[in-house]
């Protein structure tokens, strides 16, 4: 019995140790751990607020909730894998969704002022976003 305890507590540090081997995980609200962690690979977590392709359909602009300095983004030529990877609407999935997407945190390199101090993730893989809680649905009266 008691080796079974120690073999239990052995595991659990190292499943703790090996969790924080991997990337920091930086809510999208930590305005200091965001500039903190610029150039680095992250988990980025937070609520998605809006999820929109361009009008030219080249980029996907997500923005998180509660904060101007942090964004993700994907590009047209990954959109059908995304796309075909949640249930067909890669930007709709997200939308009021609740996610982790991991990635290099570096400068926006777009055009868009509303951006140019932000720093963003860029998703190029379906790997790269979980869902973790889906938005909440409105009850149909």
């Amino acid at each position: 019995m008691r080796v079974r305890q120690i073999v239990t507590v052995l595991l659990a540090l190292g499943g703790l140790a090996i969790a924080q081997d991997g990337p920091p995980l930086i809510d999208a609200t930590d305005q200091a751990a965001i500039k903190a962690n610029d150039g680095k690979t992250i988990i980025l977590r937070g609520k998605v607020v809006s999820a929109e392709w361009s009008n030219s359909g080249a980029v996907l602009v997500i923005e998180f909730e509660n904060t101007s300095g942090v964004m993700a983004a994907a590009f047209e030529k990954s959109r059908k894998k995304l796309d075909d990877a949640f249930n067909g609407d890669y930007a709709k999935s997200l939308a009021g969704a609740t996610v982790r997407i991991t990635g290099k945190l570096q400068p926006y390199g777009g055009k868009a002022d509303k951006y140019k101090d932000a720093l963003e993730v860029i998703v190029w893989d379906i790997t790269q976003t979980t869902i973790l809680e889906l938005p909440a649905t409105n009850p149909t009266p």
